[in-house]
């Protein structure tokens, strides 16, 4: 009987890895369909700053904005390797979300479980995805939650040593490279992101490390809001 529940447990999960690759194929499909659409506004200007750094120019030079240069700079990145055209912007974005994909599945499955994991990730590679939110655009959203999902992930980690806390804040602090504007805090991402990573450095200070990052993120987490 306890072979047949395992055998039975284990079909389940299998089925699970199933529809998780089936969703994150149909995904990527789409994505790979729409590479050669043309770039959105906010792609055009990052891709001309993108474009200007490659050239050796500095930011701010030539092309003027009260954007910070981070997205420029992941824009250059993406151009020196995949090519300077929407093809090769929309192939470096595919790359980027697909590494979200599994930074989420990650966080969720050591919070929660291995079920818990696959559906955030489907569910994340669906909703980044959604023309509601203009998924199929390289926008600074996208870059943006790479270094807030690997500060997240670390913060998981038992953190014994400070080199865990400052790989966490070093994180945090290339979120600002990202943000649109240079004086105020307008995408709620950076916004959440930020002062929730400094919360969580604050609390594994104050306990000296004897318990992990783990333990703490799942109690602010299941904590009722006020």
């Amino acid at each position: 009987m306890t072979a047949r529940i395992r055998n039975f447990e284990q079909g389940i999960q299998l089925c699970w890895w199933i529809l998780l690759a089936v969703v994150i194929a149909v995904v990527v499909f789409i994505r790979i369909h729409f590479l050669a659409i043309p770039l959105e506004r906010d792609e055009g200007e990052y891709a001309y700053a993108g474009q200007l750094m490659l050239q050796g120019i500095p930011p701010y030079r030539l092309a003027y904005n009260m954007k910070f240069p981070g997205v420029y700079a992941a824009y250059a990145l993406i151009m020196w390797i995949f090519g300077e055209s929407s093809v090769g912007i929309h192939l470096g974005l595919l790359i980027v979300n697909i590494v979200n994909i599994v930074i989420v599945f990650l966080i969720a499955r050591r919070l929660i479980g291995l079920i818990a994991g696959i559906a955030a990730a489907g569910s994340y590679a669906i909703l980044s995805a959604s023309l509601l939110v203009l998924g199929l655009a390289a926008h600074a959203t996208h870059f943006v939650m790479f270094p807030t999902l690997l500060g997240a992930l670390v913060l998981l980690k038992p953190v014994s040593t400070k080199k865990m806390v400052f790989v966490s804040e070093s994180l945090s602090a290339v979120i600002t490279l990202f943000h649109p504007k240079s004086c105020l805090w307008s995408r709620k991402t950076a916004i959440a992101a930020f002062p929730a990573h400094s919360a969580m450095i604050c609390l594994l200070r104050i306990v000296g490390g004897k318990r992990s990052g783990e333990a703490l993120v799942a109690e602010v987490v299941a904590a009722p809001s006020p």
